[in-house]
């Protein structure tokens, strides 16, 4: 087949008139976003290229930082493409990483600056709280299979090196872990006489605060850091369109007549890509102050000229808000 006869893949007409009409009327924020998606790719080259992953702070904080602008290529080309709604959803993982990534470098200190200090010994224990749960939560997933958990019988064969390698896990968090497993406390698959649970009721961030199993959930560690406006203004209201709740998301009630929103429905751009950009400014702060303070000058550089691009943006409420 030669190259005249392929055709292009069909795209929605609302993909391609809403993409231009945002492009024409929003050329600062895309020029924003654009800077902060090569800044994000400047600091984690550098900071890769200079880290000896020698602890699990470095370890934890680059991952971190990775996901980051993996999050916000996601955001910035969707928004490109006018599918602003699927972009809600990329909003909301990146929303989690900020609190993450605040708590992995200042901990649970309530009010920080760009002066606030970050302790690497500090960052350290808390890394190794992230890397412990995450591995609990593999020792659970594995223990719920072999029980039947999720409705699927391990073959026989595969029974025994599964738990093998469940007590050998066990074993090496024990050893090379130990004030972690002890705060997270035993296995409560493989408590004596209880209905086996498949997870901890703490999260890795719970044990920097006092009253730890109070702080169990994004909810929580936003309201902690002073930020649950954001949490409930946009990563609340953005949740009822990854779960099945609710129809503001969808549709409205207009002269007695249900009007279906189209997918590419832009409504929430203004206000969806400038926390979006700002979020990211925040999260490469905590990274330039924990993982290459020499980017500090190209990070501020960029935090200016990209205030002054969105200084001028403003938007309303994003449908599915309430």
């Amino acid at each position: 087949m030669s190259n005249a006869q392929i055709q292009a893949p069909w795209r929605s007409p609302d993909c391609l008139k809403n993409s231009v009409a945002l492009q024409a009327n929003f050329p600062g924020v895309f020029e924003a976003m654009s800077d902060i998606d090569a800044l994000g790719h400047r600091l984690l080259k550098r900071a890769a290229d200079d880290a000896r992953i020698t602890n699990m702070d470095a370890l934890v904080g680059l991952s971190m930082l990775r996901r980051s602008v993996t999050h916000f290529i996601g955001l910035r080309h969707l928004l490109e493409a006018s599918a602003v709604e699927p972009a809600k959803l990329v909003s909301r993982a990146q929303f989690e990483t900020l609190l993450a990534f605040r708590y992995l470098v200042h901990g649970g200190q309530r009010k920080v600056s760009l002066y606030t200090p970050s302790s690497s010994r500090a960052r350290e224990a808390r890394a190794r709280y992230f890397y412990v749960a995450a591995e609990r939560r593999k020792i659970y997933g594995s223990q719920g299979a072999l029980d039947g958990r999720w409705g699927v019988r391990v073959r026989r064969e595969s029974r025994g090196p599964m738990k093998e390698e469940i007590s050998n896990d066990i074993a090496r968090l024990q050893r090379l872990f130990p004030t972690q497993t002890k705060a997270f406390g035993p296995y409560r698959c493989h408590i004596p006489g209880k209905k086996p649970q498949y997870f901890d009721q703490a999260e890795w961030y719970s044990f920097g605060f006092r009253g730890a199993r109070k702080v169990n959930s994004v909810r929580a560690l936003a309201g902690r850091f002073g930020w649950l406006r954001d949490y409930e203004f946009l990563y609340d209201a953005f949740s009822g369109l990854m779960h099945p709740r609710g129809v503001t998301h969808d549709g409205a009630i207009a002269n007695g007549r249900l009007e279906i929103f189209t997918p590419y429905l832009a409504e929430a751009f203004p206000i969806l890509s400038t926390f979006g950009c700002r979020w990211q400014l925040l999260i490469f702060a905590f990274a330039v102050k924990a993982y290459h303070p020499p980017s500090l000058g190209d990070a501020q550089a960029v935090g200016q000229k990209v205030s002054g691009l969105l200084a001028e943006v403003q938007g309303g409420l994003p449908a599915g808000w309430s």
